[in-house]
């Protein structure tokens, strides 16, 4: 039986390890097309980028410097803020954490100087996630809840959710219930706007597990029924498990 699972183990990552392939090789076949702008050369290198990040960010900074190049050579400010995103997360994923924060808040910046107000919350909300990697929780639920914000202005529900999310995690982690479950309410509610029904129920779960461990069964059941009543509705066969 242990033999069967480490064959479908293996299948499952050579599947994915061939469909990353085929991206990377679609992606580099775009760029050599001379119809595509710069601008749209930037976003397709991007795009490159994010494909290498968790098992090549050696070369994943390689790209990203070239998106960098690129942008600065042909006058693209509205990009610049993107590519020092991403040149921080390529960092984080090196493990080079204070490098990583120091690109994110140059994001910041010329975020700011563009009024690129997407790139601001996106810069904000990669601190965030980064002094949460680093244990700072205090700093982390800060720069969610900034980032909260500045979604809010581009009406981003889906990262508005994600901050929430993190937001309510954290609180967890630190024993602090009612914030927790609070910041995860705000979270279904902003899933359920997108919709993305799958999350909204894992979150039920979340908040049924919280009131369980508080011994509140009465409420844990409820938000226990709740996801399981999504998960049927999704015909989520693991959730229903």
């Amino acid at each position: 039986m242990r033999k069967c699972y480490l064959v479908l183990l293996l299948l499952l990552l050579v599947g994915i390890c061939e469909s990353q392939t085929t991206v990377i090789d679609s992606l580099k076949q775009e760029l050599l097309s001379t119809e595509i702008n710069k601008a749209e050369r930037v976003e397709i290198i991007l795009q490159l980028v994010r494909q290498y990040w968790g098992n090549d960010p050696d070369k994943s900074l390689e790209y990203v410097q070239q998106a960098m190049e690129i942008a600065r050579q042909n006058n693209l400010p509205k990009k610049i803020p993107k590519v020092y995103n991403y040149l921080g997360i390529t960092y984080e994923f090196k493990q080079e954490f204070e490098k990583a924060k120091d690109y994110y808040n140059t994001a910041l910046l010329f975020a700011k100087e563009t009024n690129n107000i997407e790139q601001e919350a996106y810069a904000i909300y990669n601190l965030g996630y980064l002094a949460d990697l680093q244990g700072k929780r205090e700093r982390a639920i800060e720069k969610y809840t900034e980032a909260i914000e500045a979604y809010k202005l581009v009406e981003d529900n889906e990262r508005i959710a994600y901050c929430y999310e993190h937001i309510g995690q954290l609180y967890n982690e630190m024993s602090d219930y009612d914030a927790s479950i609070e910041n995860y309410e705000q979270a279904k509610q902003f899933y359920g706007e997108i919709p993305d029904s799958l999350s909204v129920a894992a979150l039920e779960n979340q908040v049924g597990s919280i009131y369980a461990g508080l011994s509140d069964f009465e409420k844990a059941l409820s938000s226990f029924l709740k996801a399981l009543d999504i998960f049927e509705q999704i015909g989520n066969k693991e959730g229903i498990a």
